[in-house]
C-alpha cells in the first residue's frame, strides 16, 4: 500500500469518507551567505526559537506539491503549485522537487490547488502527520473532531515513549518499513500515514470524544457512497465503528442524563405564607446610591431635624410613640 504496488480495483479509488495528506515545501526569499553560518549558534530554548532559526537559516517556505489518498491509498489529488516569488531552494534532497516541476504544464496556481483541497476535504476524515502545518500551508482550517494526526496519537505516543513522534520512525517502529531514506515523496507519507491510522483505526475511534463519533450519522444521512468492501475484512472502513449511543454510555456511563432526570423529577416545594426558599416578603428592592446622592440624603436628614428642633423651642422632640400616646390622650 505505502510504495504502491498493489493495483486497486476501481471500488477502492473512490474517494471515500478519510483522506490521507502530505505537503512538500520549498525556499523562497533570501538565503545567508556562508560568512553568516560561519558565525556561532546560539543555544535555542523552545519549539518557536527553532523554527525561527531555521527561517533564518533556510528562507520562507513556500508550498510546492499536495497529495491526498483515500483509505485504500489511491491518489485522489497529486498536483505541483505554481510559485509566485523566485525559488532559492528546492530543497531536493528532501522534497524531491525540482525545476521542472515547478514551471511546467501540471503545476496549477495556488488558488486553484486549494479550492481543490477544499472541496475534497469538506465533511471527511482528514489524516496527516502534524497535519496543522499541511493545513496552514493551504492556509485552510478543518473541524478537529475531524482531524487524525499521527504525531498525536495517545498509542502512538505511549508506545514510542515521546510526544512528537516523527513519520519515518513510526513507520520503522509500527510497520517494519523503512521511508524517507533520501528523497521524500508525498504519495509515499501519506500512504504511510494512513496506514498508520488504519492500524490503529478502532482503538483510535474509541478513544475520540463522543461528538466526533456522532458524525457517523451525519453521513449516513446524507448518504454518503460506503467505498470500503462490505465483506467485514479488514479493509472495510466503516470497521470499528459502534453504534453512537454505545460509544456514549462508554465514555460517559450511567450518569449519561441523570442530572436531567433528576431536574424534571424534583417537585416545587411550598413554604407558610407562599413563596420561594431564600425569597424575603418584604421589600424586594435595593436601592443604589452615588456619593453625590448620600451626602444629599445626609443634608436633607440633618436640615429636618434642625427644623423640628427649631418648632418646639429648640427641645428635642421626643418619641413617635409618645407624641402618638398624647394625641390620643387629647382624643379621649
Amino acid at each position: 500500500m505505502i510504495l504502491g504496488k498493489v493495483e486497486l480495483p476501481p471500488s477502492k479509488c473512490k474517494t471515500g469518507k478519510y483522506l490521507a495528506i502530505d505537503c512538500e515545501m520549498v525556499g523562497i526569499g533570501d538565503i545567508p551567505t556562508a560568512s553568516d553560518h560561519s558565525q556561532p549558534r546560539h543555544r535555542v530554548k523552545g519549539v518557536r526559537q527553532q523554527n525561527r532559526l531555521n527561517k533564518e537559516e533556510n528562507g520562507e517556505s513556500s508550498l510546492a506539491r499536495v497529495s491526498l489518498v483515500n483509505f485504500h491509498g489511491a491518489i485522489i489529488l497529486d498536483c505541483f503549485v505554481r510559485q509566485k516569488e523566485r525559488v532559492t531552494d528546492y530543497r531536493t534532497f528532501v522534497s524531491g522537487i525540482r525545476e521542472d516541476d515547478l514551471v511546467g504544464p501540471d503545476a496549477l496556481p495556488f488558488d486553484v490547488v486549494q479550492k481543490k483541497v477544499n472541496e475534497l476535504i469538506q465533511d471527511r476524515i482528514l489524516v496527516g502527520h502534524a497535519v496543522h502545518n499541511d493545513l496552514k500551508a493551504l492556509l485552510l482550517s478543518h473541524p478537529a473532531p475531524l482531524l487524525r494526526d499521527t504525531q498525536r496519537c495517545p498509542m502512538i505516543r505511549k508506545s514510542l515513549g515521546t510526544r512528537t513522534p516523527g513519520l519515518k520512525r513510526i513507520v520503522d517502529k509500527e510497520l517494519g518499513m523503512k521511508i524517507q531514506a533520501g528523497e521524500h515523496s508525498s504519495i509515499v507519507d501519506a500512504r504511510a500515514t494512513m496506514a498508520i491510522y488504519r492500524m490503529f483505526k478502532k482503538e483510535w475511534e474509541k478513544s475520540m470524544p463522543v461528538a466526533s463519533v456522532l458524525r457517523k450519522r451525519k453521513h449516513d444521512e446524507v448518504g454518503k457512497e460506503d467505498d470500503g468492501d462490505s465483506d467485514g475484512s479488514d479493509e472495510n472502513e466503516d470497521e470499528g465503528f459502534e453504534d453512537a449511543e454505545e460509544i456514549a454510555e462508554k465514555v460517559i456511563g450511567k450518569r449519561k442524563w441523570k442530572g436531567r432526570e433528576k431536574g424534571k423529577e424534583r417537585k416545587e416545594k411550598t413554604y407558610p405564607g407562599g413563596g420561594r426558599k431564600g425569597i424575603s416578603s418584604g421589600l424586594g428592592t435595593v436601592v443604589k446610591r452615588t456619593p453625590a446622592e448620600k451626602v444629599r440624603a445626609k443634608r436633607t436628614r440633618a436640615e429636618d431635624r434642625s427644623a423640628s428642633r427649631s418648632a418646639t423651642g429648640g427641645k428635642s422632640a421626643g418619641n413617635w410613640w409618645e407624641e402618638l400616646g398624647g394625641k390620643k390622650a387629647q382624643r379621649d
